[in-house]
């Protein structure tokens, strides 16, 4: 991946210097959109917009947020929720915001106690994606040693999605939670 995300960056960087500019622009969109946490194609964003003379539509910047927020860059992944809201195209559903949101402060590993309140909000805002928001709700408080909270938030999970295998994995996970509190 890092191999074609560079080979990416330099073939966009001969195009642009050679004013094959339809060409640079596919390589810098790609980049800014595909790989933006990669080193070579930091900027990638800006020189699309300058050679296309167009801005990455909403849609894009939440992809560019997400990629931000599996590597846990929070700050990047807010600047490019920021962009966002002054990008053209439909606006992506608030849940979609706050679900990125959270997983940039879950996968930091320095805010958990954010994350899961903002996992606890995304599980209100859709149905369909509420167990697995309960989940890592409750697992980001039993990483920061909330255990007895992720036990009980374990526990209404269970309850309330019994069939979903977010309940059985919470199942095991309230086992070993009380194993660890020395309840056998």
């Amino acid at each position: 991946r890092r191999v074609e995300v560079d080979a990416r960056a330099l073939r966009a960087t001969i195009a642009e210097r050679l004013s094959h500019t339809k060409s640079a622009e596919k390589d810098w969109l790609w980049l800014a959109t595909s790989a933006p946490t990669q080193q070579s194609a930091q900027g990638a964003d800006d020189a699309y917009e300058r050679l296309s003379k167009r801005r990455l539509t909403k849609a894009q910047r939440l992809e560019r947020a997400s990629s931000f927020a599996q590597q846990g860059l929070v700050a990047k992944t807010e600047r490019e929720l920021a962009e966002l809201e002054r990008a053209p195209g439909p606006s992506p559903s608030p849940e979609q915001l706050v679900t990125t949101r959270a997983w940039a402060h879950y996968h930091s590993r320095i805010d958990y106690p954010k994350a899961s309140e903002l996992f606890k909000k995304a599980a209100q805002m859709s149905k369909a994606e509420r167990p697995r928001m309960l989940f890592y709700a409750a697992r980001a408080l039993s990483r920061t040693h909330q255990d007895e909270q992720a036990i009980d938030a374990y526990e209404e999970l269970a309850r309330a999605y019994p069939g979903s295998g977010y309940a059985e994995e919470a199942r095991f996970l309230i086992a070993r939670l009380n194993y660890g509190l020395g309840r056998w």
